[in-house]
């Protein structure tokens, strides 16, 4: 199996436009620095935050957490099936896509590969979903099941991701969002 996604991921990266080289681009999969556990986590690009006017917000990028457990997935939760299905590895992954952090670009170290169109445009319509758009057929994604109990075990799971990648939070980030929260929702 590992032979097969060798040579598939060989192939890929022959026709691959971004061979090579490290593109910060809509669907790219990076590494992160080490946490204090010495565990690198990995990252899909979502935005290069390029249209901001202010030159500080453009040292920083928004990611989805990659996870390699499926059975965590939820309805905001885009599934990569593995090699065998065109994906990216020998086994399947779920891109976090409701859980966008904004992390400093210097903190993504590794790059990985980028997503195939395919897959690319899937993860930008559930992003469009996930904003309101209900134009997309949902039936074209691939997602996990809605969270619907208070106790469902993926929630503790998914406060575990977001702690995950706390260690990279910008402290000014956080103030404007526990800011707008309280605000909006009374919190």
């Amino acid at each position: 199996r590992w032979r097969k996604f060798l040579i598939n991921r060989s192939n890929r990266m022959k026709k691959n436009k971004y061979k090579g080289e490290l593109h910060y681009n809509f669907g790219s999969i990076y590494k992160t620095k080490h946490d204090k556990n010495g565990i690198k986590h990995t990252v899909a690009l979502i935005d290069l935050m390029q249209d901001e006017k202010d030159q500080f917000f453009q040292n920083f990028v928004i990611v989805a957490p990659i996870s390699d457990n499926i059975d965590f997935a939820a309805d905001d939760d885009l599934i990569i099936q593995g090699i065998e299905n065109d994906g990216l590895l020998p086994y399947d992954i779920t891109i976090h896509a409701g859980m966008l952090t904004t992390i400093a670009k210097n903190d993504l170290t590794d790059y990985y590969c980028h997503l195939p169109e395919k897959y690319e445009k899937m993860l930008k319509d559930l992003l469009l979903l996930l904003k309101g758009d209900y134009s997309v057929d949902i039936n074209k994604l691939k997602i996990g099941k809605p969270i619907h109990e208070p106790d469902d075990y993926r929630i503790e799971y998914r406060r575990s991701v977001v702690k995950d990648l706390q260690y990279f939070s910008i402290p000014a980030f956080l103030s404007i969002s526990n800011y707008i929260n309280a605000a909006t929702y009374g919190e």
